[in-house]
């Protein structure tokens, strides 16, 4: 499993791309990078991209539970847009519950990059 981080040249949106068998241990081990990475929270835009990965099953759901406390204490996604793209199954689901519960952010589900980022641009 490979995950890869870019900031945009304008420094408006953080990529997280996800690369090959993926479980909620890496999950969170991107959400702490990202954390190290955004922590003083100027970028609002967050696109995570599950285009080229693809979920170990079943979930440990000990893995599933650190996951969601991790992005639940984690700063750098307060009031930011999150666009989950090509995300498995329902694999987003946990971080899109835990947006909703804390008010941490807004996350939704694309299929198509352009209407992802479209949307984190407030085009949509």
């Amino acid at each position: 499993m490979t995950i890869q981080f870019r900031l945009s040249d304008d420094a408006r949106l953080f990529e997280v791309r996800y690369v090959g068998p993926l479980d909620y241990a890496m999950r969170t081990r991107a959400v702490e990078a990202a954390q190290r990475r955004l922590k003083d929270g100027w970028v609002k835009q967050i696109l995570i991209d599950f285009s080229d990965a693809w979920p170990v099953e079943p979930a440990d759901p000990e893995q599933v539970e650190q996951f969601r406390k991790t992005l639940a204490r984690a700063t750098y996604p307060r009031g930011a847009r999150i666009a989950f793209l090509n995300p498995p199954g329902e694999y987003d689901d946990d971080a899109i519950q835990v947006g909703r519960v804390s008010a941490h952010f807004v996350g939704r589900r694309f299929r198509d990059r352009r209407h992802a980022l479209a949307w984190l641009r407030g085009r949509l």
